[in-house]
């Protein structure tokens, strides 16, 4: 069964974080899956980030074994669904949130 991630260890993970990152490897075998909410601060990190280009390209690796747990509102009563984020994606919607 796979781990949800807290965005705390995903956060120290990209600082480089040792024990982040070893406690990401062990459970990495089986499965890691991050909430849009922690994919969404994470990918605020890399946007304001002093070196956006290293950030994003960490960020992308990571992504390569996690998976993104979001809620389809399109479906009635809704859905848990999980797949691959895309940072371009949220990139471009930045503008558009409103952040509480």
């Amino acid at each position: 069964m796979p781990y949800l991630i807290d965005s705390d260890v995903v956060i120290e993970h990209l600082a480089d974080v040792e024990a982040a990152t070893q406690l990401l490897e062990k459970l990495a075998t089986d499965g890691i899956v991050v909430s849009i909410i922690t994919f969404m601060k994470a990918c605020q990190g890399v946007l304001r980030s002093p070196h956006p280009k290293s950030a994003r390209k960490q960020f992308e690796a990571f992504l390569e074994t996690a998976r993104c747990f979001h809620f389809l509102s399109s479906v009635p009563n809704g859905v848990l669904s999980c797949g691959k984020p895309s940072i371009n994606r949220a990139s471009a919607l930045k503008d558009e949130l409103l952040i509480l």
